[in-house]
């Protein structure tokens, strides 16, 4: 069947098309990246119940369970997804459809001070954050790549999904949560955009020097083996310098959050008095976190957090979630002493629904924190490793948190006083 040429020269089908395509290559990535993050999962839980059978040691047990395993695990659950990101970013670029439509994209991303290169590094933002930074280097204007690696973490990546999950489900009822997230997701973008204004005048840059047209590049037979071999050189690179930071970074978090806590002999007075009352006792890690260094660090820096309605407890989960924003929910299910089994984030909905020092207004701030404080330890790391600048990696930090923290005071501010 002939398809008229003024039909598929349509800027409204072209627009539908790529709407079309981008659903696509999402769903197929999640697809083929669901079964290994399960087996990867699998394999570190059967890992944690051979550890907990067999260490004798409660100290060297706990460190590997929840420090060393679960820093591991954690990590690695996410690397078949990035993986896929990795590969799709070169075979776009390769087959010379990502140039295509960055062209095609150019007036609308002209307006905000980009050009169209930046949308697909933008696009892979909402699968990771790693790898939109990583994308950025296919754009040819190193101030274009800049900005674009710098308002990334806006996009809503992938380890973001499961808290807000948890926190609209706590603030709002069920038939608002499929908008709620909606509009969390286009909150990003706007931010995004808007912050380019703002980086590009942070940093001086003129309009000219972003506003090049990609230029025009023929559809190519991709080839395979290259394409094969830098997926691998980039997994390799995103494993050994942002991995092992991150896995350092969750043994770190592990000391602060166990020691100085209580005692053995402590716990097992505690354990035989729940005994003898007919109660339930929380696991000894779980004790011991509240008498932490890390409970104690939480504690010093609740005034900072108060402006946002948060306490304690939700300071400690927004801080260790620089090592990845799926944290929160384990920090906070360690907090309220919730068991993690496949009903414990419902659990922590009512624990949360409960606690009369975290209001709905406070949760719904929090979750404006979590989506613009974007940076994970593994972005920061890549952003180094993509500028070489400490000057731009301090940006690159502090930027998002000013932003987050500011825009969650001022609308827990904002919704206290219109309350009352």
């Amino acid at each position: 069947m002939n398809i008229p040429k003024a039909i598929i020269q349509s800027r409204i089908i072209q627009t539908i098309l790529l709407l079309i395509a981008t659903w696509l290559l999402f769903n197929c990535i999640f697809f083929l990246g669901t079964h290994p993050s399960q087996w990867i999962d699998t394999l570190f839980q059967w890992l944690t119940r051979i550890v907990w059978n067999k260490v004798g040691n409660t100290t060297a047990r706990d460190f590997l369970i929840f420090g060393f395993l679960t820093g591991v695990g954690g990590f690695l659950v996410y690397v078949p997804n990035i993986m896929l990101l990795f590969l799709f970013s070169h075979i776009l670029h390769d087959t010379g459809i990502s140039p295509r439509v960055a062209r095609f994209l150019n007036p609308i991303f002209r307006f905000f001070g980009l050009n169209g290169e930046s949308f697909q590094p933008l696009l892979f933002g909402f699968g990771c954050s790693v790898t939109a930074i990583h994308g950025a280097h296919y754009i040819q204007s190193h101030k274009n790549r800049l900005v674009t690696m710098l308002i990334a973490p806006f996009m809503s990546c992938g380890s973001k999904f499961g808290v807000y999950v948890l926190l609209i489900s706590f603030v709002f009822t069920p038939r608002l949560a499929g908008t709620v997230m909606f509009g969390l997701y286009l909150l990003g973008v706007f931010f995004a955009f808007i912050s380019s204004f703002a980086f590009r005048a942070i940093l001086r840059i003129n309009k000219e020097t972003v506003f090049d047209e990609p230029e025009p590049t023929p559809l190519k037979k991709p080839g395979v083996l290259r394409i094969i071999k830098q997926t691998m050189i980039d997994g390799w690179e995103f494993c050994k310098k942002a991995g092992s930071v991150i896995v350092v970074a969750a043994m770190i978090i592990w000391a602060l959050s166990y020691w100085p806590g209580i005692s053995q002999d402590k716990y097992k007075e505690l354990e035989a008095y729940a005994q003898q009352t007919n109660q339930r006792i929380p696991s000894r890690y779980t004790l011991s976190y509240h008498s932490s260094y890390a409970a104690r660090i939480g504690q010093f820096l609740e005034p900072a957090f108060k402006p946002l309605g948060q306490n304690w407890k939700n300071s400690i989960a927004l801080i260790t979630s620089i090592a990845g924003r799926s944290t929160i929910i384990s920090t906070l299910l360690t907090l309220y002493g919730i068991d993690y089994t496949p009903g414990s984030k419902d659990i922590l909905a009512h624990a949360l629904s409960a606690d009369p020092d975290f209001s709905k207004l406070a949760g719904f701030a929090m979750m404006l924190f979590v989506l613009l404080c974007g940076s994970c330890l593994a972005s920061i790391m890549m952003f180094y490793h993509e500028t070489k600048s400490y000057l731009y990696t301090a940006l690159f930090i502090l930027y998002p948190i000013i932003v987050a923290w500011t825009a969650s005071a001022i609308f827990y501010t904002l919704g206290k006083a219109w309350i009352g």
